[in-house]
């Protein structure tokens, strides 16, 4: 850890919050806190890609890595062994705990009532499900022998729009997939896109995913800017965006504002937002941003509004909603 971000984590200890959400008004804000990110990960979810990083902690191929970013501050050179990655360059489980649980309730987010009186009383929510009617998804494993199993997120309605035409959950970095897999499987009535500047790692991503039944994946081979460029074009909208890669606060801030421009309302996650100084600028530049949303009534006209952002000190997380309280929250995570 460098100067930077040693000088940063002692900040985030001294000026971050508990998931019991004392002292947050906002209702949604307050909800996410304590259900989100003090909630509980799926055990199905979690076994599934520890599975999955066990295989590649076990992996002693070697690729040669293409490194379109920042490069990696602890690897060297080009050719790399997939142990080497998956121990480095994976997201940590308690990140990918966190990221399934956010893709798993995007419904309930995207779907709340604004922060407001609603017949009297706050609300954040709309009451789209009965906590006491989940529904398991069954899923069925495409690896070896192994027997399906049942697994899943809270499924909520989805207002009668097909799958295809919904907002899809994007992610810059695929890396091996195991993130990949979590999105997957916490959000499986939603397409999960995910981009990866490396030839050798899409391909070896898109065995993994096959492999673990995640057929709800899409693995781009495109440098990050062009896949947006390319998404965009293609008119995909995004309803959650993780973004893992080319760790430059000049290519965060870019990445994030052509994200904006792809969805009504999304929820924006960044990864190493205190990872040098140059990170820890972009994310308080986006932090203390606004976003422009696409709606007016019936006119079209573009309004600003206030960021709403939260922190888990690795983890930053932009909340481009409508009618949101605007806020900055550090959460102890």
């Amino acid at each position: 850890m460098n100067i930077h971000a040693a000088a940063a984590y002692a900040a985030h200890l001294l000026t971050s919050r508990s998931t019991a959400g004392h002292g947050v008004h906002s209702p949604l804000m307050f909800r996410f806190i304590t259900e989100v990110i003090g909630g509980r990960a799926d055990r199905h979810i979690i076994d599934e890609v520890r599975r999955l990083r066990r295989e590649m902690l076990s992996d002693s191929r070697v690729v040669r890595v293409t490194d379109l970013g920042a490069g990696s501050s602890v690897m060297q050179g080009r050719e790399r062994s997939i142990r080497q990655i998956a121990s480095v360059a994976s997201l940590p489980a308690r990140e990918v705990s966190l990221l399934a649980r956010i893709a798993a309730n995007l419904d309930l987010i995207l779907e709340r009532v604004p922060d407001r009186q609603v017949g009297g009383l706050q609300q954040t929510f709309r009451p789209l499900i009965d906590r006491e009617a989940i529904v398991l998804q069954s899923h069925e494993h495409k690896s070896g022998d192994r027997p399906g199993r049942e697994y899943g997120p809270h499924r909520l309605p989805t207002n009668g729009e097909e799958p295809a035409s919904r907002p899809v959950i994007l992610e810059l970095g695929t890396s091996l997939g195991i993130s990949t897999l979590a999105l997957a499987m916490a959000a499986p009535d939603r397409r999960v896109i995910t981009v990866e500047g490396c030839p050798e790692l899409a391909a070896i991503a898109r065995e993994n995913l096959r492999r673990h039944g995640a057929s709800n994946t899409e693995v781009l081979n495109m440098e990050f800017s062009q896949a947006l460029s390319h998404l965009k074009d293609q008119g995909i909208k995004v309803g959650m965006a993780f973004i893992d890669g080319n760790h430059r606060g000049a290519a965060l801030i870019d990445y994030t504002h052509r994200i904006m421009e792809m969805g009504d309302e999304i929820i924006i996650v960044a990864d190493d937002i205190h990872l040098n100084i140059d990170m820890i600028h972009a994310w308080k530049s986006l932090s203390n941003g606004q976003y422009t949303t696409r709606q007016n009534g019936c006119t079209g006209e573009h309004i600003g509004q206030r960021q709403t952002s939260l922190e888990t000190f690795c983890l930053g997380i932009l909340f481009c909603l409508r009618n949101l309280t605007p806020g900055r929250y550090r959460i102890r995570y």
